[in-house]
């Protein structure tokens, strides 16, 4: 976790859809994270993550 409280929750909520496999809806709130710090490697490697299971390569 991050200290920073929105951050967090954001996050959890990103997590939380894509394990359930919205992988578009997660790669939304992965990049208000990233808008935010945009080397959040948490983020960064799951929005990749799905990205490419999407087969978005250019994301």
């Amino acid at each position: 976790m991050t200290e920073n409280p929105k951050i967090d929750s954001i996050l959890d909520e990103a997590n939380r859809l894509f394990l359930k496999g919205k992988l578009d809806e997660a790669i939304k709130y992965y990049d208000m994270i990233l808008h935010e710090n945009p080397n959040h490697i948490g983020s960064l490697n799951n929005k990749g993550y799905a990205l490419n299971k999407l087969k978005d390569y250019d994301g």
